[in-house]
């Protein structure tokens, strides 16, 4: 949990939720001299991610401190190094959970400031290598042989860089960042939590603004932001003092649409052939539009339909247009009794996503048929 100063006592975020995570700092507005100026924390989901095997950077910032006056430890197994300027890369070896520890050096006395969890995944599997293009396809768009990519850029992040903040204002005690990911996907329920030291959840008031989006409380200062469409969206604290409402801290979030999906067929998605004893199997499966590394467990694409081409040596191709993710029993037998040599094609899968106003047109998927 993030260490937050308090005029009275050191208080710390809301317990943790399942699913919800510990909170990214925002920066606050000073109240008046009534009011304590107070340090804003809200949390949004499934952004507090290290990559096993991969170099991931991060910044440590204590404001009252110089980077001379802090250490930061590891709390779990990978290792750290140090880059100069409170900049240090972690690597991950193990999926799990890894904490940074963040201490002071003061007059001798070693004193911990704060700790930061973060969730340890493995990078996404890179996509298979699709079957190269043949003259005879029953469609131009079969794509060709293609080397595998390289992996993704977002798993070589640059430093996270932090804008500074203007003297007069109060900074948390500890902020660690692993990268900007402060992002709402558009259609689903984002949970966010908000934490203000010295104030009671009940004194708390939340607002967005600069776009189109609908906060829903659930309690104990959590809350629920669904968007519409894509921008900018601020989160906006607010309190009530002598009658009087005093805006303690804004954070702001992009708002993205969902990322594009992968068809996905069981196991055989990875491959580009099958044997003939295993088309029946792979082919009554049902075909999903799989998002890797999207933990909204309940937000998931949709097939809507895809055309299912087969081609045999020497003969014409046949299509069928498959609806509600079903082969009829027919279809399947005509599978099953294919020749080695033959292709099964599936193509053009129209996927919905939640928040999305028309289907998309997903990447083909083309199965060899082997003894």
């Amino acid at each position: 949990a993030l260490v937050l100063p308090d005029k009275k006592t050191l208080e710390t975020a809301p317990a943790e939720v399942e699913g919800l995570h510990e909170p990214a700092v925002i920066t606050p507005v000073v109240a008046p001299d009534t009011i304590s100026p107070s340090v804003i924390a809200v949390e949004a989901i499934n952004m507090n991610v290290f990559y096993i095997g991969v170099e991931n950077p991060i910044t440590v910032a204590a404001p009252g401190y110089d980077c001379a006056e802090l250490s930061v430890r590891l709390l779990g197994p990978g290792t750290l190094t140090a880059l100069g300027d409170c900049r240090y890369n972690v690597v991950a070896t193990v999926p799990g959970e890894l904490g940074i520890a963040v201490f002071s050096k003061k007059n001798g006395l070693e004193k911990e400031l704060g700790v930061k969890m973060y969730r340890v995944k493995r990078i996404p599997a890179e996509p298979a290598v699709v079957f190269g293009q043949n003259n005879n396809a029953p469609k131009a768009n079969v794509p060709a042989v293609v080397a595998p990519p390289p992996a993704p850029a977002e798993f070589a992040r640059p430093p996270v860089e932090f804008e500074p903040l203007p003297a007069e204002i109060p900074s948390p005690t500890v902020a660690v960042a692993a990268s900007k990911m402060n992002v709402f996907y558009v259609g689903v329920n984002n949970p966010i939590t908000v934490a203000v030291p010295g104030y009671n959840c009940g004194e708390l008031e939340l607002r967005l603004s600069g776009g189109n989006g609908t906060l829903y409380p659930l309690g104990d200062c959590r809350y629920f932001v669904r968007v519409s469409k894509p921008g900018i969206i601020n989160v906006e604290v607010f309190t009530r003092k002598h009658k009087k409402e005093v805006q303690l801290g804004v954070q702001t979030f992009r708002a993205k649409w969902i990322p594009d999906p992968e068809p996905y067929l069981a196991d055989f998605s990875q491959r580009n052939t099958v044997s003939q004893a295993d088309i029946r199997s792979m082919m009554s499966q049902k075909l999903e539009a799989v998002i890797e590394n999207f933990d909204y467990d309940n937000e998931q694409c949709s097939i809507l339909q895809y055309t299912l081409a087969i081609r045999e040596e020497n003969a014409d191709v046949v299509e069928y247009v498959i609806r509600d993710n079903k082969i009829p029993e027919a279809v399947l037998d005509r599978l099953e009794a294919l020749p080695v040599g033959s292709v099964i094609y599936i193509l053009e899968p129209h996927a919905k996503c939640p928040g999305d106003s028309a289907p998309r047109v997903l990447g083909d998927l083309v199965f060899n048929v082997v003894p």
